[in-house]
């Protein structure tokens, strides 16, 4: 990732804080509504608990969380399944959330900057981090350096299927979401490729994340109503705000249209 993006990537989420901790409650990636979750909080939740599921995770494994957020799935990790994780974020409010997490090493630095160890993780995630560098192959092939023998690269990404009519809409959301780019399932499987690794295991999750987008709004809304500081908050950056509201819609109208898609990827060393 080139440090122009880098840096805008870090000061969008950094400058964010207040609205990912109280929207979001920390969890920074999209819900699951298709077990029949009633609100955001327990869509997140369930959505982590599927992607641990497609992880699979044993205790003393030693894993790498790409783009982690706060932590908060990570942390989950340690206390529930006994592994060790090396946290990394570009986001210095994220690094700074996870100081003394128990089983955590919180790692502040852009992934593509950092001096990841060779062989070293039994595990490496990353979960809607690819959308934000601007080399994502490239990124892929440094984390498939990372692995240990008999490891597994295991992504969750934000798909833009390559016939879609919508892509004069996905740009407007690039640009206002801080996005480097949104990539379809058929490039996903050529970085892990080109990066020597097979693809062992798929999970398409498309018809239950878009919901996030509209329940985002909902929340932001109430809270808007219901607490003076965050209100204000909102108020201080409305245009910019205003305008992420509207990608967040533009969003919501991708996925119910089928002109996005959301899937996990997991895959090995080839041989």
């Amino acid at each position: 990732m080139d440090d122009v993006v880098q840096q805008a990537v870090a000061a969008d989420y950094d400058s964010l804080d207040g609205f990912y901790r109280t929207v979001f409650g920390g969890r920074v990636h999209h819900a699951w509504w298709g077990d029949g979750a009633e609100t955001l909080a327990a869509g997140l939740l369930e959505m982590e608990r599927r992607f641990t599921e497609f992880v699979e995770l044993a205790p003393g494994m030693n894993v790498c969380d790409v783009g982690c957020g706060y932590g908060k799935m990570a942390s989950s990790w340690v206390r529930d399944h006994g592994v060790r994780v090396t946290a990394v974020t570009n986001s210095g409010v994220q690094a700074a959330a996870m100081e003394g997490l128990p089983g955590l090493v919180p790692v502040h630095a852009d992934w593509s900057g950092w001096n990841a160890p060779a062989a070293a993780f039994d595990r490496v995630v990353a979960m809607e981090s690819l959308e934000h560098m601007s080399a994502p192959a490239a990124e892929v092939a440094k984390m498939a350096r990372a692995l240990a023998p008999g490891g597994k690269l295991v992504l969750a990404v934000w798909l833009m299927p390559e016939s879609t009519c919508f892509r004069w809409l996905w740009r407007f959301i690039r640009k206002t979401g801080g996005l480097a780019g949104i990539a379809s399932d058929a490039d996903v499987r050529g970085w892990l490729r080109d990066a020597g690794l097979e693809c062992v295991e798929e999970l398409d999750l498309a018809s239950g994340v878009g919901k996030t987008w509209t329940a985002c709004l909902a929340v932001t809304l109430r809270e808007a109503l219901a607490n003076g500081v965050f209100r204000r908050k909102l108020l201080a950056d409305w245009r910019n705000n205003a305008m992420r509201g509207a990608a967040a819609l533009a969003v919501a109208v991708c996925y119910a249209t089928g002109h996005a898609g959301y899937r996990f990827f997991k895959a090995a060393r080839v041989g």
